[in-house]
């Protein structure tokens, strides 16, 4: 839900995920999220909100790849 508390711990606190680490886990190249279009189709920096919701309502790509050479 909207209230949970996710993170890293990393020693000593724990810290938010940044956008590249999502990124790498969900199996997307580096900074695939960093840019988007805008309304008029002009290429725009995404703000990291935009880029958390991109990426927390993709599915993984790396279990996509292994449900498919399952099926094969």
């Amino acid at each position: 839900t909207a209230q949970d508390k996710h993170g890293i711990y990393d020693g000593v606190s724990i810290r938010k995920l940044t956008p590249l680490e999502c990124e790498r886990l969900q199996g997307f190249p580096d900074h695939f999220t960093k840019y988007g279009m805008d309304h008029k189709g002009k290429e725009v920096t995404m703000s990291d909100s935009a880029r958390y919701k991109c990426l927390g309502n993709a599915v993984t790509v790396n279990v996509i790849e292994v449900i498919a050479k399952r099926l094969q």
